[in-house]
């Protein structure tokens, strides 16, 4: 990627990383900025399943983040997602996580 292309990024964020914008109207809008980016990154291609790729790609460090606050503790990293913990189990085996401790 070169420097005018990081510019240009860097600029679009400008309009989000505000003084008065809420962090979700932040979060919300860089979602849009990076799947608006993501799809002219493809030039035109359709027919991606764009929404389960958004999905696990959000997920996996969202769970990485959960686990790390809770030192692996699968039953209060699921109480703190608001997950059961049968479906965290289902979603760390998903994601590849290491089976020890699961």
């Amino acid at each position: 990627m070169t420097n005018a292309n990081d510019n240009a990024k860097m600029q679009g964020l400008e309009g989000i990383l505000q003084p008065g914008v809420t962090a979700n109207d932040a979060f919300n809008a860089l979602v849009v900025y990076r799947v608006e980016s993501y799809l002219r990154d493809l030039e035109g291609v359709r027919g991606l399943p764009l929404y389960e790729m958004i999905t696990q790609a959000a997920e996996r460090p969202l769970l990485d983040w959960a686990m790390k606050q809770t030192n692996g503790n699968q039953r209060a990293a699921a109480t703190l997602l608001g997950i059961n913990r049968n479906t965290l189990r289902k979603k760390l085996v998903m994601h590849g996580f290491p089976a020890s401790g699961l």
